[in-house]
């Protein structure tokens, strides 16, 4: 088994991951849909990482992703903080990794909307919140912050 430190780097964690599954990077990326050169600089620690790539990787690797944040309860809530519907959503979004735009595509909306939900600039209204649920299948997980 690889070893998997609690000081080792974000890229150490996803060369362990990778090699686990027995991937290349190519491998990956074609899972992922992230380029085989951003898998490259990320695992040498070149590439700063976007919430929005480490939470393609995360939905990817699911549980095995645990194993690699040992420290961490949840790696997503670590990168992003749950502290009001913006941040709420924009913590779903990585988590089911997703990019704005692609979210915006399942909503029926603009990629701006879900920016200005994410950045509470503004309120979504029940209509949205409608086609949230029955999307995503949720029940509710985000009426405390409303």
């Amino acid at each position: 088994m690889l070893p998997t430190p609690e000081n080792t780097p974000l890229g150490g964690r996803l060369r362990f991951l990778r090699k686990r599954q027995g991937l290349t990077q190519a491998g990956l990326s074609r899972r992922t849909g992230i380029s085989p050169a951003t898998i490259c600089k990320l695992e040498r620690g070149g590439e700063t990482a976007h919430p929005e790539i480490v939470g393609k990787l995360l939905a990817y690797f699911g549980r095995d992703a645990a194993e690699a944040f040992p420290e961490s309860k949840d790696a997503v809530d670590e990168l992003i903080p749950v502290k009001d519907f913006g941040s709420w959503l924009r913590n779903f979004r990585v988590r089911k990794g997703l990019q704005q735009v692609e979210l915006a595509k399942l909503l029926g909306m603009s990629k701006a909307s879900v920016s200005a939900y994410e950045q509470n600039q503004t309120r979504p209204g029940n209509v949205v919140l409608k086609r949230l649920r029955k999307v995503f299948k949720l029940n509710g997980e985000f009426d405390k912050f409303l």
